[in-house]
């Protein structure tokens, strides 16, 4: 009997074929949905993109076929060039940023292996249908990003929206994770619909166009119904008039300064502030009597080198580190005392300055007695909200907040809110035993965090400060909301302070926008932004714009929020949806690990 003759193997060729395989079914989808995304958001602003965006991850979780190794660095690779373009931004601030920025987006990049992954688990091996598994795992996966690793919530899906009012209003109940779930359900339902139909199973395609479309027809009509709310209340008095002020100063961060040139700057900066306001009041005052009850200054913009300075040290009482520093620079304590007391004097006369500027006077016009300037003319005075450094001498340590002051019109510091959830490299260094030289190399003091929110009675309305890309993380706004609300202070407005001038103009500008957007619907109250360079804004508590600047120019808002308190479930409990999808995912990728464990 003749033996049969080996069948010759190609090897190359079947590399070939695999190669192809997962080029064809992995990376060319996971890039179509990259740029898909990447076009829904600004500066492109194509937003109903981002319904149909995850179509090409998830047929990469839909298939049958194994994805592998070269498989998932495909898809890592496709969130790299969405992640690279998103937060471009961060890499203008400063040279060294540019490994931040690539870091920052290799890291996130992660999530998008991850949820294919994990969703294949729950299609293939749990039997979990698509529509239900992908919106959960994605759901979970935004979830843990903005939490893990100080959080960026920013770009999620549902931040694609948040120029639509009709579409963000159910995040009062379910969260911005919760409208991110929507989509990807409706992506999923379209998915399932097509591919469905073009098997003829004409019957079976009914289910997933059910679902698509009685998601769409719910998030059009609870937004039709709570935006008819919005209306009636807008008829309202408002609770607030109240000036932003954007100046168009820039922020440059430098290794070694040159400190005269430093100085000035900080002084021109300050100047064109106080200017700005006096002009503004002025202009708004011609016509007749203009009262104001508030006028915020940005983020930083308010200290020029004359931060608030709490002294606490009574007697010898020094920090040790304190002490050690003087003495390396050849000073004492009178030094010290001295210096301290030219900042207190410097922060005295900027504010007799703004006080004057925010009544419509030149600020230059400041008496020789700076105590006189209060009754000057016997204008009206609003209150102030300014962003400036503030520093705390006490026997313990020396500590520097990002901070929210509330100066009364009569000059005197009523309270202080300082930043609570700090920026990662931007104003404090992580693993301070091993990058603490980091310090040292970029000439650079981390801050500390603020431990407590607070709510400022300013005319007829309680205030809230947040500070930066505080309203970038809705998570945070909503625990200092629930804490206010126990301590019977629950504010009417928020405000918050931004210097967005690093980021040069950038799409980074239109991301904390529509982080703050979606934050007034979560919480159902008005968002004042008043942001250096732009872009500022009075936001509605139905996430609405009625009033926004033009980035990198000076300009003011004259904004007059109505109380709004609507109800939601966010308010109450913060996010069931979002953290039962995260803890779905985390099980699951425990599972995995344990399977990969077990294979080896």
């Amino acid at each position: 009997m003749k033996r049969p003759t080996p069948k010759k193997v190609d090897c190359a060729a079947d590399a070939a074929q695999c190669e192809s395989s997962w080029t064809q079914g992995v990376l060319l989808p996971s890039l179509c949905s990259a740029v898909l995304l990447q076009l829904a958001f600004p500066p492109s602003g194509l937003y109903p993109l981002a319904w149909i965006a995850p179509i090409g991850w998830l047929l990469v979780c839909r298939r049958p076929q194994a994805v592998g190794y070269a498989g998932y660095w495909a898809l890592w690779l496709s969130g790299c060039l969405f992640w690279l373009v998103a937060v471009h931004s961060v890499r203008l601030a400063f040279w060294a940023l540019y490994f931040g920025w690539l870091a920052m987006s290799a890291y996130l990049a992660i999530y998008i292996p991850l949820m294919v992954g994990i969703t294949r688990l729950l299609v293939h091996r749990w039997r979990v249908p698509l529509v239900l598994a992908a919106p959960v795992v994605w759901t979970g996966c935004e979830t843990w990003r903005s939490h893990l690793f100080s959080g960026y919530a920013a770009n999620s899906l549902a931040h694609s929206q948040a120029m639509q009012p009709l579409i963000i209003q159910m995040v009062d109940q379910v969260g911005t994770g919760g409208l991110s779930f929507c989509m990807v359900m409706f992506a999923a339902g379209l998915l399932e619909f097509a591919q469905r139909l073009l098997a003829r199973r004409w019957c079976h395609s009914l289910v997933p166009a059910m679902i698509a479309g009685s998601l769409l027809m719910a998030i059009a009509g609870y937004g039709r119904w709570r935006l008819h709310q919005a209306d009636s209340l807008a008829l309202q008095p408002p609770v607030l008039r109240c000036l932003l002020l954007q100046e168009n100063t820039p922020s440059i961060f430098e290794m070694s300064p040159d400190f005269d040139e430093y100085v000035a700057r900080a002084r021109r900066s300050w100047d064109k502030y106080a200017l700005l306001c006096q002009q503004a009041v002025a202009e708004r005052s011609a016509g007749g009597p203009f009262a104001l009850d508030l006028v915020v200054w940005p983020e930083s913009t308010f200290t020029a080198l004359s931060p608030l300075v709490r002294w606490e040290l009574d007697g010898d009482d020094m920090p040790p580190a304190l002490r050690s520093d003087l003495q390396a620079q050849g000073l004492d304590r009178q030094d010290l005392e001295d210096h301290v007391s030219q900042m207190r004097r410097g922060f005295d006369v900027q504010v007799q300055k703004a006080l004057l500027a925010s009544r419509g006077v030149d600020p230059n016009a400041l008496p020789a007695d700076p105590s006189t300037a209060s009754t000057e003319k016997n204008l009206p005075a609003p209150d102030l909200l300014v962003g400036c450094d503030y520093i705390r001498y006490s026997p313990d340590d020396v500590r520097r907040f990002n901070a929210a002051v509330w100066l009364g019109a009569d000059g005197a510091v009523a309270d202080v809110y300082s930043k609570m959830h700090l920026v990662m490299f931007g104003e404090y260094i992580p693993l301070r035993p091993l990058l603490g030289w980091l310090e040292g190399m970029f000439s650079f003091a981390s801050l500390q965090a603020g431990d407590q929110p607070k709510s400022f009675s300013i005319g007829d309305a309680q205030v809230a400060p947040n500070i930066c890309f505080e309203s970038m993380m809705p998570h945070v706004i909503g625990r200092q909301l629930r804490q206010l609300a126990g301590q019977n202070a629950s504010p009417d407005v928020l405000v918050n302070l931004t210097n967005d001038s690093w980021f040069k103009g950038s799409s980074m500008l239109d991301h904390h926008l529509a982080g703050s957007i979606l934050c007034a619907v979560e919480n159902r109250r008005p968002i004042l932004v008043a942001a250096n360079t732009g872009l500022s804004a009075e936001i509605d508590g139905s996430g609405r714009l009625l009033q926004c600047s033009e980035r990198l120019t000076a300009s003011t808002i004259l904004a007059e929020p109505r109380r709004d308190g609507r109800w939601g479930l966010v308010q109450s409990v913060g996010y069931p949806l979002s953290w039962a999808c995260a803890v779905l995912v985390a099980c699951a990728a425990l599972t995995l690990l344990k399977r990969q464990r077990s294979a080896k």
